[in-house]
């Protein structure tokens, strides 16, 4: 998990916490994007293998997804084709949550997340997970890909927007698998 899934991870709990505000989320993000390239660097040096840290969160969006704030007007203003200069992202977190698990997929770019994206961002989620962890979670995730294709089929829908799921018979803190839209109309068909 890179320093960026690890502050989206917290930043719930923190925000609703009180403890950590937006400036001082976009000071870590810069931090850690600044340890990423420090770490490209030496990779560079000592491999051919592209490296690039991912993108800073966008606060308001993160805010905004952990309750903390109303969705910001201007992205509705985007969404319906009124349009600012900024460039829009599109941001979708799969997460893998409950017992101690922090583990997720996340999707940060400048074009809607499709359901094969999505489908596919479950399995490699899937794949991080241990046997028990999997156990815990086998429904959850295939009820997760239900709602992921549901929606699809709907034409996909725009933040903010969670949707949790459980095995029968678990709790949710136990053990869960949450589909998180934080920007952008996203879970669009195919």
């Amino acid at each position: 998990m890179n320093a960026i899934d690890r502050i989206y991870n917290a930043l719930p709990r923190l925000a609703l916490a009180g403890t950590l505000t937006a400036a001082a989320v976009l000071a870590w993000g810069r931090y850690y994007q600044a340890i990423g390239l420090a770490v490209c660097e030496v990779v560079a040096v000592l491999s051919p293998a592209p490296c690039a840290p991912g993108p800073i969160p966008d606060p308001q969006a993160l805010l905004a997804a952990a309750g903390e704030l109303p969705p910001d007007p201007a992205d509705a203003d985007a969404d319906a084709g009124g349009g600012g200069d900024e460039e829009k992202r599109f941001v979708v977190r799969l997460q893998a949550q409950g017992g101690g698990l922090q583990e997720s997929v996340t999707f940060n770019q400048a074009t809607p997340v499709t359901r094969s994206q999505a489908v596919q961002g479950l399995g490699a989620l899937r794949s991080r997970l241990t046997r028990r962890e999997l156990q815990a979670r086998t429904i959850a995730l295939q009820r997760a890909e239900a709602w992921i294709n549901n929606v699809a089929a709907a034409g996909g829908t725009g933040p903010p927007g969670r949707s949790g799921f459980t095995n029968p018979g678990v709790r949710g803190r136990d053990a869960r698998i949450d589909v998180e839209i934080l920007s952008g109309h996203n879970l669009v068909p195919p």
